[in-house]
């Protein structure tokens, strides 16, 4: 059987900067097996940075191993 494991990352920014209050950014690391599959490491910044919700980090997985993800809405 393989075995996927998804640890869920953090990254906080604190900001001195006016008009800023930090910045928060999530992401994970996948591994398949006990090896490296998908990295999405989060960097928070005070304006912009790189962060995953958990829909992107299982859209990245799933197109990994090969599907393509389709969203419908009603």
């Amino acid at each position: 059987m393989k075995n996927i494991k998804i640890e869920w990352l953090v990254d906080e920014y604190n900001c001195s900067h006016e008009g800023c209050s930090g910045g928060l950014a999530e992401g994970a690391k996948v591994t398949l097996n006990g090896e490296p599959f998908v990295e999405l490491i989060p960097v928070a910044h005070c304006f912009g940075g790189d962060s995953w919700t958990s829909e992107q980090v299982f859209e990245e997985i799933l197109k990994k191993l090969g599907y393509n993800v389709e969203y419908v809405k009603d």
